[in-house]
């Protein structure tokens, strides 16, 4: 066997209780290494999907994977499988799912996975029949919550087939600008966005905010006679 995987009883301790043979009933040699695959996990520290390596299925699988194996010669005995709506998406580390790549002692797989909502990068490649919503702020927009600080104006959504988005909900929150009024209009090409509008393809939605020409929004001062604090207002 080139991988034989095990879900330790200890997970701070997984080679207590190792396998000592393969599906051959042959023991398994010491040189055989020791990696690891995992699935992605949410914000509340929650695995994303599981790992199933032969009939082991779990959040964090381990193996132990013979010397000089390429990544590629086990990657189809490899499944990672969504839960909660989550799609998997791909493996990383990059560099050590190439062809070439000879797994060594220690490798950590993490799996990646997808779903409708998620924040995704520019460049990012998607599963298939997968597309990116582009927000993005335009006039009177100082910054678009969730974007990136180097692109603080421009966020990327993923989505698959035919979904409402409600703005109150979907749409990320916009801060106006300095001497902008703080209502913002967001709009797809022309068409003003209401309470909720249909995608099931890529677009653009695009914000704005007016300039605000009334001046100072506030102005402050302490009366001489709080009593009457209008006579010298």
């Amino acid at each position: 066997d080139k991988i034989i995987p095990w879900i330790p009883k200890d997970p701070t301790n997984p080679e207590k209780d190792k396998p000592t043979e393969g599906s051959d009933n042959k023991p398994i040699p010491n040189n055989y290494v020791t990696v690891t695959f995992e699935a992605e996990k949410d914000a509340e520290n929650a695995a994303k999907g599981n790992i199933t390596i032969g009939d082991k299925t779990g959040a964090k699988v381990w193996a132990k994977v013979a010397p000089e194996t390429l990544y590629k010669d086990i990657k189809a005995k490899v499944t990672a499988t969504g839960t909660n709506e989550n799609e998997f998406w791909k493996w990383t580390p990059a560099d050590k799912i190439t062809d070439t790549y000879k797994m060594v002692a220690n490798d950590a797989y993490v799996a990646k996975f997808i779903k409708n909502g998620d924040t995704v990068g520019k460049d990012d490649e998607l599963p298939k029949d997968w597309y990116k919503v582009t927000f993005e702020g335009k006039e009177g927009i100082a910054s678009l919550a969730g974007a990136d600080q180097a692109t603080p104006k421009v966020l990327y959504k993923a989505y698959k087939g035919s979904v409402e988005l409600t703005k109150a909900k979907d749409f990320p929150k916009a801060t106006v600008a300095d001497t902008f009024k703080d209502e913002v209009t967001w709009k797809q090409d022309k068409t003003e966005v209401k309470d909720k509008v249909t995608v099931t393809e890529a677009t653009t939605f695009t914000a704005t905010a007016e300039k605000d020409t009334t001046g100072d929004k506030i102005i402050p001062w302490i009366p001489k006679d709080p009593t009457n604090p209008e006579k010298d207002k």
